[in-house]
């Protein structure tokens, strides 16, 4: 036989490699590049924005025309924001009343009777059973996946008591809270945030120490005005906070104290104490969630401003310090307040 020469077998080489690597080429996925937060946060208001049309034309039976549409306003707030983490933590609540009016339209027909929305309710269990890793390293993007999760199954448990005691609507209402809460629980988390350290560490025990004083001093508030409406959302936010904690969700714990914080700080009637002089301002921070409240002091309005230098700021900054519990008396009175889901 005769034997080929080297030239003859070459070129048919180079053919077969070509082929080869075409067909490799073709058959594996291109490699994409992380999406910039920016980009992502830009496409999801874009997302709800274009939700705005059809929520405005949507029709809702009975009682539950009663439900208010999401405004395309609620959008402005996100929008305006002067950073990324600051867009993010805005977009909470237009994410959710969007998505909790998307639910109600697509599955009104829930609301006819008990058995319709048991129905409903149980198809859904599945999705609030389903956790996510609690490992992200972003502060922010810790403690609002944390929060929302939170939020998100305490509404589902709840809403089947209250379609029994109530009526299958509010059921239904309660329900789509539950899933506006629990998809952005998971937006949250899909996010591409920049990989660091949570910053300083939150110290449990100055957190619990935190919780108690904000708590005492709303008691004390309230004490003063029995009535005041104003105190359900410092009371909200406490609860969700003491829930949180006791979880071990420090990070969604700490966000929902600030909140609390500011609720209590903002209500009518508290006397704006002035803007702390410039000097004495609040650097930038690597920690997401102190970023979020520094970004906070260049788009808020002179009243909010100082609440979030004087009041928030330092408020978080405590909660990295180790503080130890003094000894106290014994609580003498304990209050039970049974009411409707975080009102």
């Amino acid at each position: 036989m005769k034997r080929k020469n080297l030239k003859d077998v070459a070129p048919a080489c180079v053919v077969y490699a070509s082929i080869l690597l075409g067909a490799i080429s073709c058959s594996a996925p291109a490699i994409q590049p992380p999406r910039s937060l920016t980009s992502q946060l830009d496409a999801e208001i874009a997302r709800l924005d274009g939700l705005v049309v059809e929520h405005e034309s949507a029709e809702l039976p009975g009682v539950l025309k009663g439900v208010p549409k999401p405004a395309a306003t609620s959008l402005d707030r996100p929008k305006a924001a002067s950073s990324d983490v600051l867009r993010l933590y805005r977009l909470r609540d237009p994410f959710t009343a969007f998505e909790t009016f998307s639910f109600i339209a697509a599955n009104a027909d829930a609301s006819a009777d008990l058995e319709s929305f048991e129905r409903l309710w149980k198809s859904s269990e599945a999705r609030f059973e389903t956790s996510i890793p609690d490992d992200a390293t972003h502060s922010l993007q810790r403690g609002l996946v944390q929060a929302a999760g939170n939020r998100a199954e305490k509404l589902y448990r709840a809403s089947i008591a209250y379609a029994k005691i109530d009526s299958p609507s509010s059921g239904l209402y309660y329900l789509a809270e539950a899933h506006g809460n629990l998809k952005f629980r998971d937006f949250v988390a899909s996010l591409d945030l920049p990989a660091h350290k949570t910053g300083a560490q939150i110290n449990r025990e100055s957190l619990g120490l935190a919780i108690d004083a904000l708590e005492d001093e709303t008691v004390k508030v309230f004490g003063d005005d029995p009535g005041a409406n104003s105190m359900i959302p410092v009371s909200v936010r406490l609860k969700e906070a003491r829930e949180l904690f006791g979880a071990g969700l420090l990070e969604g714990s700490a966000i929902l104290l600030i909140e609390s914080r500011l609720a209590l700080s903002t209500r009518p009637g508290v006397r704006d104490a002035g803007i702390t002089p410039a000097e004495e301002g609040h650097p930038a921070s690597s920690d997401g969630v102190r970023s979020m409240l520094v970004a906070m002091l260049d788009t808020e309005e002179a009243p909010l401003a100082t609440v979030v230098r004087n009041d928030l700021i330092p408020l978080y900054d405590s909660l990295a310090l180790d503080r130890k519990a003094s000894p106290s008396a014994p609580s003498l009175v304990t209050v039970t307040l049974v009411r409707w889901p975080y009102t």
